[in-house]
């Protein structure tokens, strides 16, 4: 028996020949709308169109009848015996291009759909919780229970991973993409991951198509929200704006395909910001609003009289106030008096509730999205197609402060593949890959670097980069907290792929084998208090009474006096150039036993280098000994990963399936800030300052001692085996 496959938009046509008991089977052809068209002397031709999906082994049944080869029968292929996996235990999701265009997605993500699958959910916040504080939740998700590292993300059949995170680089327009598939447990040996995210790109075709489309909502229908009507403001705008469009065609009839897709997003939402800031005569040490009663909450007045830390007398235990609840001009503290210079005025008097700032404050976001593939039909036996994704999406979130304090996100990535497909013959097929990744990935503070904030706020010892240095950050018991020790945080990445794979179709064996080879540079930066913290709690102009009598007086005026009661500090580099090579080999072997029985046996290795950092600044702790060692954590050499399963079928609508593999997961690089924090390379304290003994800002910070860091508990081991996890499946599969 003859068989011809054809691919109905790109115009491919693979031919093979069926054995001595009817057996067919055809490698390595792209997901797509097929018709296979069988013919033998004296039988009928019979033509059967059916729908290949990304990563399935489709099993077709085809039966010819006695007649004439120019008499043609056409079969449309039932969808439900289409689904039925009878040979592979791979439990598997597809979301087709009817699907991704009908169903409703919050936001045009389409991991939306992928949280359908049976066993999938959003990611959770286990790494640390980047989750929630970088906002990329929309861009992990979890499977079987599983942590959202075990997921993973191919783009056209490359990596397309921020290595920060572990989740999604590029989430490319849903109209460019054709198909993608969820498989969530029993993955073959190709795959390093137990769940995995395989999105193929749209293509052109021989007829142009383009489609283009708008969508706008704005303020002018939304109710005022309650504290803008109580506090007298206008709605401000909330607007989002999706736009986008795509078109595809022929560059060479029947031989060269283009399609091209654009994204865009504009989102304004405003905030209302109502707060307590420094009064002008409070700025000027000027309290006496605290002795007549000032409202901080509705239906709460505070009378608070301001004690003068100097006055202390500690035979008696007693301490003078400071006249008129004012602080002389020569005690205020130039730390103070400097800060102090960020603060808007305020827009009203202090009002019942305790506020006396209430402005919108508008947050931006956009998402630009390029997309763009290209297909090469070289001839009979070579294709090649190439893609090249591109994504831009900056958030920018103000604080009330003008020009200082807010937060920048900023995300761009870029996700290309290339790949070249070779048939040796209708039973040996060569595919390989290049891919490469890139991702820039900040959450920064606003402000950051502009200026040597540290220099001119005269703090000591401390000692951040360019980029990370920023004014300290201060908390005021009651009344305002500013700055973040924690920004920035992120990095920028490359990530090279090269793959080949071999696929080989021998009698009642279905053999591919392969090897995988990425290499990683990631750029990391993460501030951990490198440019201070002070808190400021009122205890110096409290009353100093012992125990429980014991009450404090301003937060405000212990800042306005330069005492702060704690702080955190710290010196060192916490930026790496980490690099790591991770190789991969695996063979598999999907062998049909009997008409109704495969086995699936495969084996994989992988070796995940430790990153080892180019300027030498990361290290291990060793918690037997209690000391740092410079350079990577120990090398594991032994990951070894065999898979194996089953699919038995019943009849031919029952499929019996099971399987076993271990699989060994990654690391988020978000992690690796841990291997900078430690003694030599950076140090830390924490220190709280006793109420008999003020320390003023000035003095701020000591010279740290060596071996000091308050994140010691965080240090990564020098034995740091990789993660693995081993899973195993049963499932019964029926056709209704």
């Amino acid at each position: 028996v003859h068989a011809d496959f054809l691919e109905e938009v790109l115009r491919q046509i693979r031919a093979m020949e069926a054995d001595a008991r009817g057996n067919y089977s055809i490698a390595a052809i792209p997901s797509g709308h097929y018709a296979i068209i069988a013919s033998k002397q004296g039988f009928n031709e019979v033509r059967i169109e059916v729908n290949l999906a990304v990563n399935q082994v489709l099993t077709q049944d085809v039966q010819l009848n006695i007649g004439s080869v120019s008499q043609s029968v056409t079969v449309q292929a039932s969808a439900a015996q289409v689904a039925l996996g009878k040979d592979s235990h791979e439990i598997s999701n597809i979301v087709t291009e009817t699907q991704l265009a009908d169903l409703p997605v919050n936001g045009r993500n389409f991991l939306g759909l992928a949280t359908l699958a049976p066993g999938a959910q959003p990611a959770s916040d286990w790494a640390g919780g980047t989750g929630t504080y970088f906002g990329t939740s929309n861009k992990q998700i979890v499977a079987s229970g599983q942590g959202s590292t075990s997921t993973a993300f191919l783009q056209d059949g490359v990596d397309n991973l921020a290595l920060f995170y572990q989740g999604v680089n590029v989430v490319p327009d849903m109209d460019a993409i054709q198909e993608f598939s969820f498989e969530t447990n029993g993955m073959s040996a190709k795959f390093s991951q137990p769940s995995v995210i395989n999105l193929i790109s749209k293509s052109g075709a021989n007829a142009f198509h383009g489609y283009g489309y708008d969508y706008l909502q704005n303020e002018k229908l939304d109710a005022s929200s309650f504290f803008s009507n109580l506090h007298g403001l206008s709605k401000g705008p909330q607007r989002f704006n999706q736009f986008g469009g795509g078109i595809g065609g022929p560059i060479k009839k029947d031989k060269a395909f283009f399609f091209f897709a654009y994204e865009g997003q504009r989102n304004i939402q405003t905030s209302t910001t109502s707060t307590l800031i420094p009064t002008l005569a409070e700025r000027q040490g000027d309290f006496s609003a605290f002795l007549t009663g000032v409202p901080t909450a509705i239906g709460v007045t505070t009378t608070q009289v301001i004690n003068d830390p100097a006055t202390y007398n500690p035979a008696t235990g007693t301490v003078q106030p400071f006249p008129g609840n004012v602080i002389p001009t020569d005690r205020l503290s130039s730390f103070a008096t400097q800060f102090n210079q960020f603060f808007p005025n305020p827009t009203s008097d202090i009002l019942p509730d305790g506020t006396n700032f209430n402005v919108n404050v508008k947050n931006h976001s956009s998402i630009d999205n390029y997309d763009t593939r290209e297909d090469i039909n070289i001839s009979d036996k070579d294709r090649l197609f190439g893609t090249y994704l591109q994504s831009k999406a900056p958030t920018l979130n103000p604080n009330f402060t003008p020009g200082i304090f807010g937060h920048i996100y900023n995300r761009f990535g870029i996700n290309s593949a290339l790949e070249e497909t070779h048939v040796f013959s209708p039973n040996l097929i060569n595919t390989a890959k290049v891919g490469y990744n890139r991702t820039i990935f900040f959450l920064d503070q606003i402000g950051n670097g502009t200026k040597d904030w540290t220099k001119e706020f005269g703090l000591k010892t401390l000692n951040p980069a360019q980029e990370q240095n920023a004014p300290p950050a201060i908390g005021v018991t009651n009344f305002f907290s500013l700055g973040d020790i924690f920004s920035p945080q992120g990095g920028r990445q490359n990530r090279y792929q090269f793959s080949d794979e071999v696929e080989y179709l021998r009698g009642q064996h279905r053999i591919f084998a392969g090897f995988d080879l990425s290499r990683d540079q990631f750029n990391g930066d993460w501030a951990l208090a490198n440019v201070g913290n002070l808190n400021f709690n009122g205890q110096y102009t409290g009353n100093y009474l012992p125990g429980a009598a014991n009450l404090p007086g301003l937060g405000l005026a212990d800042f306005m006096l330069g005492l702060p009661s704690s702080g955190i500090g710290a010196e060192g580099t916490t930026i790496a150039g980490f690099r790591a090579w991770n190789p991969a080999v695996y063979v598999q072997d999907d062998w049909k036993v009997r008409p109704n029985l495969v086995l699936n046996l495969g084996f994989r290795y992988q070796y995940s280098e430790p990153p080892r950092d180019k300027y030498g600044h990361a290290g291990t702790f060793n918690l037997s000994n209690q000391t740092s060692t410079p350079g990577p954590w120990n090398p594991n050499t032994r990951n070894f990963a065999p898979r194996i399963g089953l699919a038995y079928s019943v009849t031919n609508k029952t499929v019996i399936r099971s399987g076993f593999g271990i699989y060994y997961t990654s690391t988020p690089y978000n992690v690796f800030q841990f291997a900078l924090a430690n003694p030599p390379n950076f140090l830390s304290q924490s220190l709280s300052f006793d109420l008999l003994d003020p320390t003023p800002v000035s003095t701020l910070f000591p010279p740290l001692t060596p071996g000091w860091s308050i994140f010691s508990p965080f240090v990564l081991n020098s034995h740091n085996p990789t993660p693995y996890l081993e899973q195993w499946n049963f499932n019964i599969q029926r056709s209704l």
